[in-house]
């Protein structure tokens, strides 16, 4: 199965590479998308983290003007590969992509805004492609920088999960949930909120505190749950369940439920619990 660039498509992948009109400049001062709300809202060092708050507030008032992107190449990559990304999902996965590149807008916060990659309706999540480089790739790491842009993005949709599909270098495809809490959702939104109020008073951002885990990562433990009956009666029914969608989502919670919040690592005899440093709970298959 070939995948065929329609001119819909092939106009969208012009207009990156050309870069933003004077238009979609003016436009985007309106409104917070989800892109910002990594700036806004990331776990990046103070130092950096105030000044791209600030380039962006000065963005939104339309004192300065966004950076020109269309000569980066990583960034060009992501934006070419992103079809060939959502392809191998639906291949590598079974489930349909669907609502692909659609700009949304939040139900009760008209400013905020975001165009998912995609939506996944079997799973009632939103999905975000990335290509990243084949050196140093971490998955959590990447979970833990994309998350407030996942969180807009399924408030935006009106979906209650959401997926990262990633391609390292050019020989390795992950995916991975990004866990969305009501305590996430309303961090991001506060902290957005704060931001937005900033630009309509045009009053610079002194500082928005980045988004904390709920227990420190480094006092965070690892914990051994292979002896523990009910962990391997929800482990055997996760691996048994794998291919049926919404068992497997209850396994999901189920196993999750049972990882106190002091605890970064949880691991069976199969399934290990990691927790990023936003958070949230990440499940996979312990590698034999």
């Amino acid at each position: 199965m070939a995948i065929t660039l329609t001119p819909e498509m092939h106009n969208k992948r012009l207009d990156q590479l050309i870069g933003l009109s004077d238009t979609d400049v003016a436009e985007r001062r309106s409104y917070i998308g989800g892109s910002d709300a990594n700036t806004i809202c990331g776990n990046l060092s103070p130092s950096i983290s105030k000044e791209r708050i600030l380039n962006l507030y000065l963005e939104k008032i339309g004192e300065k003007e966004p950076d020109d992107l269309s000569d980066i190449l990583a960034v060009q990559m992501g934006t070419w590969t992103e079809d060939l990304n959502l392809y191998w999902f639906e291949k590598q996965t079974g489930y349909k992509v669907t609502e692909r590149n659609v700009q949304k807008s939040h139900p009760d916060h008209p400013w905020i805004r975001a165009r998912a990659d995609g939506e996944i309706d079997e799973l009632d999540a939103v999905l975000d492609a990335k290509h990243v480089s084949a050196f140093n790739f971490d998955m959590d790491v990447l979970m833990e920088r994309y998350a407030p842009q996942l969180v807009v993005q399924a408030l935006c949709c009106g979906r209650s999960r959401a997926f990262l599909s990633v391609f390292s270098g050019s020989n390795r495809w992950e995916y991975a949930e990004v866990e969305i809490t009501a305590e996430m959702v309303s961090k991001v939104v506060a902290q957005l909120s704060a931001f937005w109020k900033c630009v309509q008073d045009k009053v610079p951002p002194v500082k928005i505190e980045p988004l904390p885990a709920l227990v420190p990562y480094e006092d965070q433990r690892k914990i051994d749950m292979s002896k523990s009956n009910e962990w391997i009666y929800h482990e055997r029914g996760f691996l048994n369940t794998e291919q049926a969608a919404k068992d497997n989502k209850e396994e999901v919670a189920a196993l999750k439920d049972l990882v106190p919040s002091d605890v970064r690592e949880a691991a069976g005899d199969n399934i290990i619990i990691r927790r990023s440093k936003n958070g949230s709970l990440r499940i996979s298959k312990v590698k034999k």
